[in-house]
């Protein structure tokens, strides 16, 4: 079967926030990748979430890889997961911290869905905290699920939906990190 991109291939979605967490902290955080599975898993909304993260204890620098399985909407469950290989691009404490992720949800009669994404947090001092730049950018996908398939629908997941399940899991980052300062502080 042919591979169907379904529409503009290329999207952004980009969203800042405030964290009372010293840059140090968020960027150490990011740099945890188990931590992932926390704040864009057990936190996150149960039909977007990380399921599984195969990382090593040590901070994530570039040149690390990582493996994890996620949840997505939209798919049936028996075949709604997400098997994910990144591999951090950037890594500039306290400063920047970025990836790329090739994505493949295996889709029945041996069609799998695959999609690029890098995920880019920017993060400056602001006050006693910091100030959060997240870019989340779909290079490409290829056999997505449903709801991106149909241009109106696709319209909205990504104006609306995609957005805010994004959103979600940053917030829970910011948060973590206030958590962490806050037992650091201690």
């Amino acid at each position: 079967m042919e591979a169907k991109a379904y529409g503009r291939d290329e999207r952004t979605v980009t969203m800042t926030g405030r964290s009372k967490a010293p840059p140090e902290v968020v960027f150490d955080l990011l740099a945890d990748l188990r931590s992932h599975l926390e704040w864009a898993g057990k936190r996150q909304y149960k039909m977007f979430h990380l399921l599984s993260v195969d990382a090593g204890p040590e901070p994530a620098e570039v040149g690390s890889v990582f493996t994890s399985t996620g949840n997505i909407p939209m798919t049936p469950a028996s075949k709604g997961h997400w098997e994910n290989t990144t591999t951090v691009t950037k890594a500039v404490r306290p400063s920047l911290f970025e990836t790329r992720t090739e994505g493949r949800i295996p889709w029945s009669k041996g069609v799998a869905g695959e999609g690029t994404f890098d995920n880019r947090f920017e993060i400056t001092p602001d006050g006693t905290g910091s100030r959060v730049v997240y870019r989340a950018h779909q290079l490409r996908f290829l056999n997505p699920p449903w709801g991106l398939r149909y241009p109106l629908m696709r319209e909205v997941t990504y104006r609306m939906w995609i957005p805010a399940w994004y959103r979600k899991g940053f917030k829970n980052m910011l948060r973590m990190a206030e958590e962490r300062a806050r037992t650091t502080a201690r």
